[in-house]
């Protein structure tokens, strides 16, 4: 009997043990380990590296409470090429932008639309950007390039609108010094041309021909 005792003492105090182990909380995820937060594995490196690039922006900006905007963040507007896979900007910026609005969506909370369309959604409906009209839409047969282009040009029309400047295309340095790769700059300077001068015409009530002067 004292030797079941004994056996009944120094088994308890196991099994006691083991029971908070089994009871523990999981660990909760690595900073950037959430299932949302993995690129498509079929993309690039150039843009793999541009979402999870995005992701951190929209972090920092849900943690400092700031409103968020992908054009706000320098790394999306002036990306070090040197850094970027294959030197690929257009794709790292592709990345970084559906890598910013997931991040968005599920840090702050908020929810544009499916990507691509999210980043004009958001820009028309708390900056006043892109006004909700047919005219600040760029063509459907426009090429990304272009859509970037035409909406870079409104955003360049409600700006000097809003400061109650002159319109003047050549006046804006991202039309005169666009961030694109070389390949697209004359594709989009075009379609900026063509979207500056449809704001200018709807946002201030000028009209200087098809694409202005």
């Amino acid at each position: 009997m004292a030797f079941a005792a004994a056996v009944l003492i120094t088994v308890s105090p196991a099994r006691a043990s083991a029971n908070p182990i089994a009871a523990a909380p999981s660990a909760p995820q690595a900073y950037g380990q959430e299932p949302w937060a993995n690129p498509p594995s079929d993309w690039r490196a150039a843009e793999q590296k541009g979402f999870r690039d995005g992701l951190r922006g929209a972090r920092k900006d849900a943690e400092n409470h700031r409103q968020p905007n992908v054009d706000n963040r320098d790394e999306y507007r002036r990306p070090d090429r040197d850094d970027i896979p294959g030197g690929d900007l257009r794709a790292y910026q592709q990345g970084f932008r559906r890598g910013y609005w997931t991040g968005v969506q599920h840090l702050m909370g908020y929810y544009r639309g499916s990507y691509p369309s999210e980043f004009q959604q958001y820009q028309s409906q708390q900056q006043g950007y892109y006004p909700n009209q047919p005219w600040a839409t760029p063509p459907a047969e426009f090429q990304q390039v272009q859509q970037q282009g035409f909406r870079d040009g409104v955003r360049g029309a409600y700006k000097d609108a809003e400061n109650h400047r002159q319109p003047d295309v050549n006046n804006r340095d991202e039309y005169r010094r666009p961030n694109v790769i070389n390949r697209d700059r004359h594709a989009y300077r075009e379609a900026f041309r063509r979207g500056y001068w449809t704001g200018v015409q709807h946002l201030m009530g000028y009209y200087h021909g098809p694409y202005g002067h």
